[in-house]
């Protein structure tokens, strides 16, 4: 009996466009995801759906910003190394932006890994610092391979405690 492969995996006229891999790979994907970057970014950055918005849509209705605030998720494992509690701000950075939000401490979500919802404006200070929580801020502009859209996986950050605890309103 021929061996199974997943749904439309090999389908042909997918095979035809694309050339997709047999099976899922990011293996090298990420432009700052090798042991390299690891050193000055230990921590693996999602983006997810948030019951927030649609993408960015509904980002600016308070009733949903107060019931879904935008803030960081940590484990407490990797914020209690760095000295943080829930709802501190913290800074979270990488080669190519900084953002600072609230923290998030909890145990559903793995040591090393954070995750920011996706969606949320960008409100840079005047520094360039993004106050909105934006994670397109810490992303590549590398397009993922088959969806053609921005990388909200396999991104690698540092996060640290906000020096002083101000934040900017959101506009």
């Amino acid at each position: 009996m021929a061996e199974r492969s997943p749904v439309g995996a090999q389908s042909k006229p997918r095979r035809e466009i694309t050339n997709p891999p047999p099976r899922p790979s990011t293996a090298g994907f990420a432009t700052n995801a090798q042991p390299s970057a690891q050193g000055h970014y230990p921590l693996q950055a999602l983006g997810h759906h948030t019951l927030h918005r649609v993408h960015s849509t509904h980002d600016n209705n308070d009733w949903l910003g107060e019931a879904f605030p935008q803030r960081v998720f940590i484990n407490p494992l990797d914020a209690a190394e760095r000295g943080i509690r829930d709802g501190d701000l913290v800074r979270v950075w990488n080669e190519r932006g900084e953002l600072a939000i609230p923290a998030r401490v909890t145990p559903r979500i793995l040591p090393g890994v954070v995750d920011i919802p996706q969606g949320a404006w960008w409100s840079p200070n005047e520094n360039g610092v993004d106050f909105g929580g934006c994670v397109n801020v810490l992303t590549s502009e590398r397009w993922t391979p088959f969806a053609f859209g921005t990388a909200q996986h396999t991104i690698m950050v540092q996060v640290s405690k906000q020096d002083g605890q101000d934040r900017q309103d959101r506009v």
